[in-house]
């Protein structure tokens, strides 16, 4: 009777460490799906050109072991980032003024037109 009792424990035990070890597996698998998830968008997010930027400027504001000799430089390079920046800004800006002229050009050759059109 004992050992019939001892063998319906272990039995009973094996049971519970198979469920216990079925819901670790479910887990482990939940998690590496996570993960890969995790990493797909921090692939796609490190592809961005914003990131790519910032991360260009943050390698040129850290500096190693001689400040001497590396902070002349990265100023450098922050002048040259800022220079570059501020050249596409420019650009735009005399892009805005050219079309602001264009279309106040072709608003008064159109309204000329429509009033000789009228007399």
């Amino acid at each position: 009777m004992a050992d019939a009792q001892s063998e319906l424990d272990l039995l009973k035990r094996v049971i519970k460490l198979q469920t216990e070890n079925d819901d670790m597996i479910t887990q482990a698998r939940k998690e590496q799906a996570l993960e890969q998830e995790v990493q797909g968008s921090q692939h796609r997010f490190h592809n961005t050109s914003w990131y790519k930027d910032i991360k260009k400027l943050e390698d040129i504001v850290w500096y190693d072991e001689k400040p001497e000799i590396v902070i002349p430089q990265r100023i450098q390079k922050i002048k040259e980032f800022i220079n570059q920046v501020s050249k596409g800004v420019d650009m735009w800006q005399i892009n805005v003024e050219i079309n602001k002229a264009y279309y106040s050009i072709c608003d008064t050759t159109t309204s000329t037109d429509q009033k000789h059109f009228v007399e």
